[in-house]
């Protein structure tokens, strides 16, 4: 359980809430406006546990299950009014209920150890003097598997060195990582490792964004210009695997001079949500998933038909398997 990367909403219902005097805006899942100008600090404001227990509490596990004696960075991804108002606080319990642990992190970004006796832990959101937060997810990451994959992240965006590199090769191939509800997306090795001169891109998030906000837009151009300058390379593949990276292969295909898209064959196929139509990128996303014309694209992994019933768990779901088509079609 350790290699992954677990985002944390504050959604309604989840977990508990400070209330009294609170004024709560769920924009989006990502997206939630806290006001309270009357809020004793050293209060909790929201909180998670990793105890599930449906009969007692009439709820699901809230948080990851991790992995004993191991450690992990947590991020904060939150602005609040005042400045530097809000702490991270992890308490970790035994099995009889009685405290092990208890760290307080007084930034947006620390890292802890999960206790080798802990049973489970609580997450919590703490007043330092705040008046308001814009509340957008936690990140709890096995920093391990970020530095294994060479994965840098900015602003949520998160780009690779040019992985198993050679000195020959002058193509160029980048790949989108398809969003996984719950998870920042992140190729198994054993996959990547198949690859030659190649970018991983994914997000941590909600919908990565499309890959196509313009925040990310100019991060993802800017670094392709860059290798561009620095390395000969002449052409620049862009791969997809699913309805919103496949999407961004197609779009990011026809910004580049020789780039061409590999794409699945649901590309931009995704049931419109609430949160969708109030994400960064979406709107550039609807604009842009047709194909456009004169462009080279490459379907090469053609999606069977899914149960409509089957189609709620399609947001959990890892396609990264798909990819052993792309190297099967490209190596031809």
């Amino acid at each position: 359980m350790s290699k992954q990367n677990f985002i944390i909403y504050w959604q309604p219902n989840i977990g508990k809430t400070y209330m009294y005097g609170s004024n709560i805006n769920y924009l989006t899942k990502d997206h939630v406006i806290f006001e309270n100008n009357f809020f004793p600090a050293g209060s909790c404001i929201h909180s998670w546990t990793s105890l599930g227990n449906y009969q007692d509490q009439r709820s699901a596990r809230q948080l990851p299950l991790l992995e004993k004696g191991c450690q992990y960075d947590i991020k904060l991804d939150a602005t609040t009014s005042p400045q530097k108002t809000l702490y991270i606080q992890l308490k970790f319990y035994d099995r009889y209920e009685s405290l092990l642990d208890v760290v307080t992190i007084k930034d947006k970004q620390g890292s802890f150890v999960y206790p080798n006796d802990a049973y489970y832990y609580e997450l919590s959101l703490i007043n330092g003097g705040l008046k308001e937060i814009i509340f957008h997810n936690l990140v709890i990451t096995d920093d391990k598997l970020m530095l294994e994959n060479q994965i840098f992240e900015d602003n949520g965006l998160f780009i690779s060195n040019i992985l198993n590199e050679t000195s020959e090769s002058h193509r160029l191939q980048i790949v989108f990582a398809e969003p996984v509800h719950g998870n920042v997306a992140v190729i198994p090795k054993q996959i990547i490792d198949k690859f030659f001169d190649v970018i991983q891109v994914t997000s941590s998030k909600l919908f990565a964004h499309f890959y196509m906000s313009n925040q990310y837009e100019k991060k993802i151009l800017a670094t392709i210009a860059k290798l561009q300058e620095d390395y000969e390379i002449s052409s620049v593949y862009f791969i997809g695997y699913g309805p919103i990276s496949s999407a961004a292969a197609l779009y990011y295909s026809s910004k580049i001079v020789h780039g061409e898209a590999y794409i699945t064959s649901d590309c931009g196929e995704l049931r419109i949500s609430r949160d969708m139509l109030y994400t960064d990128g979406y709107q550039k996303f609807e604009r842009e998933k047709i194909q456009p014309n004169n462009m080279p694209v490459h379907s090469y992994y053609y999606v069977p038909f899914l149960d409509p019933s089957l189609e709620f768990v399609q947001p959990s779901l890892d396609l990264s398997s798909r990819l052993y088509e792309y190297i099967n079609c490209a190596s031809n």
